[in-house]
């Protein structure tokens, strides 16, 4: 029996922090041992994450963790030129004059983090070193300690860090210094892991040079028999339409953002729940008898904007994500707002995509074919933002049955799967 490998890994986000972003790191943290890689953490505490971006600390979830060490570094505020910038100018023209220092409420975290890694590197004699998006100032880090202490690195940037659908840069200037960054750091890595297929062939368009270190280890479920287990609503009425998560799609928050940079001006927008919105105004206007019937189901964020007269809201709080599920799972059918697609086309799938094709009921997509409903076959449907009457009459098909509600569990990746895949690489980078 050969010897364990030892592995650094950094990564930000971790629980007990909620939200999709950290289910990645503590799948691998829990099964890479049972395949033979030891993960020796570099995080931050989860109030960083609750902080920069609302997700909820979870108390308890971190259960997993244990066993493995995990050294938690916290994000102190900027200092220098970008602390001076921050505290004396308006936000944004501080994050104009310092983009590198200030792209991520993250971004002083690398500095921060890089001694306590090393250390850790040193200590735990580890031989390959492996970084997790977001933020993509752990790849700072990852990438510093590979070439100190000459060892391989893999980029885990799940999504492109110049052509995600939810980033905005200060100018055309700054988005071309990144992508600058980003091609370096495709150089000095061994492997470069994506998350869509989209991503990694759009990848090794850019990078053709790079095109054999890229490899697609998708986001998966905890247990996708467990998913397809769990208990289903009885047949509609009420009609139960469910959206577990976050919408990120909150408009402009400032004025000032109509002068930031992002390729197609709209990519990226749309996550939002006014589709289904105007869609079930339209529907409950032709069916009045739905009035008090139609509710919509929410874990996590409700979704702002106007509820049409006749929606029903039960809106739940955060929940870890087990619970979300048994929540979501009691719903005729989920809703997937999904963004507006850059100009090169989405690279990007949602994480509850695996989770809702897992659970098996009808997903009424807000948005434009591409790889998510690709995955989820003929349980998406689909209907354009702009269009209210193509999600009224979706809503008409569930009404009726025309559309079955019953479940139709599909085939998910298990987490447990994909970690075995990503620690079967890593182990050969080793030998």
């Amino acid at each position: 029996m050969p010897a364990p490998l030892p592995v650094l890994l950094v990564a930000h986000q971790l629980p007990p922090l909620g939200g999709p972003g950290v289910r990645r790191p503590a799948s691998w943290v829990r099964a890479w041992p049972r395949h033979g890689v030891v993960p020796h953490v570099v995080s931050a505490p989860a109030e960083d994450g609750a902080r920069f971006h609302g997700y909820p600390i979870l108390h308890g979830s971190d259960d997993g963790l244990e066993g493995t060490e995990v050294v938690r570094v916290p994000t102190p505020p900027p200092s220098g030129v970008a602390g001076a910038l921050v505290r004396s100018l308006p936000p944004r023209i501080a994050w104009t004059l310092c983009h590198r220092r200030l792209r991520e409420p993250e971004s002083p975290w690398g500095a921060a983090a890089l001694p306590v890694a090393l250390d850790l590197a040193r200590r735990t004699g580890a031989r390959v070193v492996v970084s997790t998006s977001q933020p993509y100032e752990a790849h700072a880090v990852g990438c510093e300690v590979a070439r100190r202490l000459g060892l391989p690195w893999v980029a885990d940037f799940r999504d492109p860090m110049t052509e995600a659908e939810g980033r905005w840069w200060p100018s055309r200037l700054h988005w071309w210094a990144e992508r600058r960054q980003e091609r370096a750091w495709f150089a000095a890595a061994r492997l470069v892991w994506a998350t869509a297929a989209a991503a990694a062939d759009r990848w090794r368009v850019r990078f053709p040079w790079a095109a054999g270190k890229v490899r697609l280890h998708r986001n998966a479920v905890e247990d996708p028999a467990a998913l397809a287990a769990l208990p289903a609503a009885p047949p509609p009425p009420p009609l139960r339409i469910g959206h577990v998560g976050r919408f990120p799609d909150h408009g402009a928050r400032s004025r000032a953002r109509r002068f930031d940079f992002r390729p197609g001006r709209r990519a990226g927008t749309g996550a939002s729940p006014a589709a289904f919105f105007a869609g079930a105004e339209r529907f409950l206007a032709r069916r009045p008898e739905a009035r008090g019937r139609l509710v919509w189901v929410t874990v996590g964020d409700p979704g702002e904007g106007r509820r049409p007269a006749g929606l029903v809201d039960e809106a739940h709080g955060p929940r870890a994500n087990a619970e979300a599920l048994r929540i979501a799972a009691g719903c005729h059918a989920l809703h997937l707002p999904l963004t507006v697609p850059p100009p090169w086309g989405s690279l990007f799938v949602n994480q509850k995509v695996y989770e809702y094709a897992a659970l098996g009921r009808p997903v009424l997509v807000a948005g434009t074919p591409r790889e998510a409903t690709d995955l989820l076959g003929d349980l998406a449907h689909v209907a354009p933002s702009d269009d209210p009457d193509a999600t009224a009459a979706l809503l008409e098909g569930l009404w009726t049955g025309a559309i079955p509600t019953a479940p139709s569990p599909h085939e998910a990746a298990s987490q447990e799967d994909v970690a075995a895949r990503c620690a079967d690489e890593l182990l050969s980078l080793a030998t």
